[in-house]
């Protein structure tokens, strides 16, 4: 539980950094990475990180990742399916079907951070900050950084 609450605790510092530098995406060699629209990790497949910067991931019956990240989108990880370590969607919903096997997850939206970890126990916050909704501060300023991201191929 503790590595899932840090990894919202950075995504949430990296969100409201007031920094000017490019986002860039580079994707090692057995990463999945696709800046507008949707991945399906098929059967079989064994992915280290795979990563929507603006759509959904669904993590089919057979296949494994190590970690699954929707930006703008949803985590789907049907029966059969398994996401070793976190899977994370902001401005999404994470869906571990029945028979699924999901490490642990991250939910980001407007209505704040629910966090599930690998023992089920769930913890769901958030927070105002002058009247606003910290966790819709959060997924706006993160959703405006991914505008500027590129994937960079490696060579």
């Amino acid at each position: 539980m503790r590595a899932l609450a840090l990894a919202v605790t950075l995504l949430a510092t990296a969100a409201l950094a007031d920094d000017k530098d490019d986002c860039n995406v580079t994707p090692g060699p057995n990463d999945v990475v696709k800046k507008h629209g949707d991945i399906v990790i098929e059967p079989g497949r064994h992915v280290e990180a795979v990563i929507a910067l603006d759509g959904s991931v669904t993590v089919k019956k057979g296949a494994e990742v190590r970690t699954a990240i929707a930006l703008k989108g949803g985590v789907t990880v049907e029966a059969g399916a398994t996401v070793r370590d976190s899977a994370i969607a902001v401005k999404g919903t994470v869906k571990p079907e029945k028979g699924s096997r999901v490490k642990g997850s991250i939910e980001l939206n407007h209505h704040g951070v629910r966090i599930v970890g690998d023992d089920g126990e769930v913890v769901s916050f958030d927070a105002a900050l002058n009247g606003n909704s910290l966790g819709k501060a959060i997924v706006s300023a993160a959703l405006e950084k991914v505008k500027t991201c590129k994937v960079v191929e490696q060579e």
